[in-house]
């Protein structure tokens, strides 16, 4: 499978790493209804349904596509379905796995979420300038290949240098 048709992981959509919250104030007030981490999960549902046709993904595939462990995408999931945005069941007795579901009130409230962060990006571009947020996107995705080719030097696991 190519890089193009993967699933993108938390880390890939979402800058500071898991981004359960963001540490900017600004940033916060944008996910109000629901958190960074709820809008992901949510985003993958629908992506999900769109690529293969399926309104459900299980746990454990979602774990698997957000590079998280299966309790922190659990908690995810039971926020989500607290909200009234997923539906979490199983087939069968369990035993197969469990999966969500969204409801119809999470597409609304996904794609008025996703409104917000689209009109916030550009306000922010615009503020910014393009052409420097173009040169500075640049500039990080330098920086994370210069990551991780010393972290592949380094077998992976990285251990500071001794003084």
């Amino acid at each position: 499978m190519s890089n193009q048709n993967q699933t993108p992981s938390l880390h890939a959509i979402l800058p500071y790493g898991t981004g359960v919250h963001f540490p900017n104030r600004a940033i916060q007030k944008i996910f109000q209804k629901m958190s960074s981490s709820e809008y992901v999960l949510m985003w993958l549902l629908f992506k999900h349904a769109q690529d293969t046709g399926s309104e459900k993904i299980y746990l454990k595939d979602l774990a698997q596509n957000l590079n998280l462990p299966m309790g922190q995408v659990s908690k995810i999931a039971r926020d989500l379905q607290r909200k009234g945005f997923v539906l979490w069941t199983h087939d069968g007795d369990g035993q197969e796995g469990t999966y969500l579901q969204l409801t119809d009130s999470s597409r609304d409230s996904a794609l008025a979420q996703q409104a917000l962060l689209t009109d916030f990006n550009q306000r922010v571009m615009k503020a910014f300038g393009e052409d420097e947020f173009i040169q500075l996107v640049g500039q990080i995705t330098r920086l994370e290949a210069i990551m991780d080719q010393e972290a592949e030097k380094a077998g992976g696991a990285y251990e500071a240098p001794s003084a």
